[in-house]
């Protein structure tokens, strides 16, 4: 009985950081959208440093377990490996050449460390996901590419400050069960059992990318992204995220077209942040297709923040999101088995 009250105890406590670490994600992604609705709404700098905040949130979430100082370096690390990706992808993201060589380098390191800790697997895959959402943005000059780097950055790096901060208030800082440190070897963990989903991974990443550039499609990027993020390892986990990504698309991008039709005024949709981030961490924590659904609300109301015909984001992510989830699916089913025979021959 004392273990099982225990358990319930602790389970309470991650409940308690989630809403804490969601609350404290979804203040300064407000902060973030009055600086983008007050002073330069043409600039994407503000927007940037709310996707830093908002990447740091989910890598937070996924180690929530954590102690607080180790997530937080753990947020740090993010941030600089983050703000650097999204400078490159910006910079490259015009070019496809570029950008198809960038996935090819930089994508098998999800698949060959797709056994690690799941914070430091986290770690990885954003940091890598952010040069494709990079490249979504593609700038002129190495300055501006650079400035929407380092505004991304920050945006993770304050809510590390923020959450160092209120931790002892809240007694977060007491060492929890679950350990955990960041090293390159232990990323790399059994990589040689990964070889195959890497390879996989990759191929169906690069043809998603090759999609978006040669139909040109509007935001395009979702296409390679959602290649990214649905596919893993385990192949039964790779259809529930492909039909959670789909239905959560379907009902976030009714939801978002609904708040972009109706609600127009910019300050109101930048206050909107607060409980859109809020409750889109929660959702990471509980349910992938209502984060799904969430996340579509969120990037509708932030384009909306720039440009007044960002409703058409919404209708954008869910063509994107099933194009990534076709090509997902044909990859799997024409390489899969070849892989694996391959890789069988070879042991």
């Amino acid at each position: 009985m004392r273990k099982i009250i225990n358990y319930q105890s602790k389970f309470l406590a991650w409940d308690k950081d989630v809403i804490i670490l969601a609350t404290q994600a979804g203040i300064l992604a407000v902060m973030f959208s009055l600086i983008q609705v007050l002073f330069k709404p043409e600039n994407d700098a503000a927007i940037f440093a709310m996707i830093g905040v908002f990447i740091a949130a989910l890598v937070q979430t996924v180690g929530i377990r954590v102690n607080i100082l180790n997530r937080v370096k753990a947020n740090l690390i993010l941030s600089i490996g983050t703000g650097i990706t999204t400078a490159i992808g910006c910079y490259v993201g015009d070019s496809f050449l570029a950008t198809a060589i960038g996935i090819l380098l930089l994508v098998p390191l999800v698949g060959l460390t797709s056994s690690a800790e799941h914070l430091s697997a986290a770690i990885i895959l954003f940091t890598i996901d952010l040069f494709i959402i990079g490249s979504g943005a593609p700038t002129v000059s190495w300055h501006l590419a650079i400035l929407n780097g380092c505004s991304l950055a920050v945006g993770g790096i304050l809510l590390a400050i923020i959450a160092l901060l209120f931790a002892k208030p809240f007694k977060q800082l007491e060492p929890v069960a679950v350990k955990y440190k960041f090293s390159l070897r232990g990323v790399f963990i059994n990589y040689q059992s990964n070889l195959g989903f890497s390879l996989i991974l990759t191929v169906a990443v690069s043809i998603a990318n090759a999609i978006s550039y040669l139909f040109k499609m509007p935001q395009g990027f979702w296409i390679p992204m959602t290649a990214l993020l649905i596919l893993k390892a385990d192949h039964d986990f790779t259809k529930s995220r492909m039909s959670h990504r789909l239905t959560g698309t379907l009902f976030g991008s009714l939801l978002a077209v609904l708040v972009a039709l109706l609600i127009s005024d910019k300050l109101i949709l930048a206050l909107m942040m607060l409980p859109i981030m809020f409750f889109i961490v929660i959702s990471m924590a509980r349910h992938y297709g209502a984060y799904t659904a969430i996340l579509t609300v969120m990037v509708t109301v932030m384009m909306n923040l720039m440009t007044p015909d960002g409703y058409l984001i919404a209708t954008h992510r869910l063509i994107d999101t099933l194009l990534g989830v076709i090509t997902v699916a044909i990859t799997l089913w024409i390489l899969k088995p070849s892989i694996h025979k391959f890789l069988r021959k070879k042991e």
